[in-house]
């Protein structure tokens, strides 16, 4: 579809008129689980779930990262929080979707985890209706993963709280609490304004090119004629140089930004499942391969603008 001629004459169409061009596209990137949200400690969350859990571990003086980029072997995931604990490290996923398919895509991320020992604990944070569901998935896996609904707060952060704290010395966040001390985001919307406005497309290879990419590795990415493989190729290009891929920076090293992850793939979530597989499917066909977990690959600063 995307590759369709219909499509590309419509988007050549819409392109004369930017103003509608731009409203359509931010829209359908704010649908497209968008950062919503700044918290309290300055970092972006997605969606309410996430916000809630986030304000109840800094309150509780939780060392935690967000969305932390895992390297293991072949694959790179991203958790919705990893968070540093007296006994260790505690990976805490959220399932806020009750489709089946975000099921079975976190069924295949939990196994990930397992396999390269990316947590010492693993938290499932899922919706109440969904309490059946949580546990006839993580009861295939391992005793290392713990079901924990949303509205159990408590027993939540007695998982992630230092030994001292666990006891008694808790706080709870309500989300009405979060949403007072959050900032609302206006999602991609001004991202996407603000980043089309300050940076030319004719000088996106060159700004690449500052923060540590060649041209060359750029060209390779930009002569593949398939979008969804140029893309594909982009986040492995920026996972190679352990850089935390944004839209963004994706977007900028394929050479389009008309919501081309969102649109393709749904989520920058999906295109690095997508890039997984691409790349089990390439070293299958040579031989087998064990996946271990490296360490957690952090941003470049400079690299925020491309982030916000």
């Amino acid at each position: 579809m995307g590759g369709s001629i219909s499509l590309k004459k419509w988007h050549a169409a819409m392109r004369k008129k930017p103003k509608s061009y731009h409203d359509l596209q931010s829209g359908r990137f704010l649908k497209a689980r968008s950062y919503n949200y700044e918290t309290s400690c300055g970092y972006e969350v997605r969606s309410l779930y996430e916000l809630l859990v986030a304000e109840n571990l800094i309150a509780n003086g939780v060392s935690h990262d967000y969305e932390p980029a895992l390297h293991c072997g072949n694959h790179t995931l991203f958790p919705d929080f990893l968070a540093d604990t007296g006994f260790g490290r505690v990976l805490i996923e959220l399932s806020g979707f009750r489709a089946p398919q975000t099921w079975i895509r976190l069924l295949e991320k939990l196994k990930l985890y397992l396999l390269c020992k990316a947590a010492d604990r693993i938290l499932v944070v899922h919706l109440e209706q969904d309490r059946e569901t949580a546990l006839k998935i993580t009861r295939q896996l391992s005793s290392l993963i713990q079901t924990i609904s949303i509205s159990d707060m408590r027993r939540l952060l007695r998982s992630v709280a230092s030994s001292k704290d666990s006891s008694g010395n808790i706080r709870i966040v309500s989300l009405g609490e979060a949403l007072q001390v959050c900032r609302r985001m206006n999602g991609k919307r001004f991202h996407w304004y603000q980043l089309i406005q300050t940076l030319p497309k004719d000088q996106w290879v060159d700004i690449l090119v500052r923060r540590g990419f060649s041209r060359t590795e750029i060209e390779k990415v930009r002569v593949i004629s398939d979008l969804k493989k140029r893309l594909i190729e982009a986040i492995r290009l920026a996972d190679s140089h352990q850089i935390v891929p944004r839209e963004a920076m994706i977007e900028m090293m394929a050479g389009a930004y008309q919501s081309s992850v969102c649109h393709h793939f749904g989520s920058m979530n999906n295109l690095a499942l997508a890039a997984d597989m691409e790349a089990g499917k390439s070293l299958a066909r040579v031989h087998g391969h064990s996946i271990s977990c490296g360490p957690v690959a952090q941003p470049d600063p400079e690299m925020r603008i491309l982030k916000r």
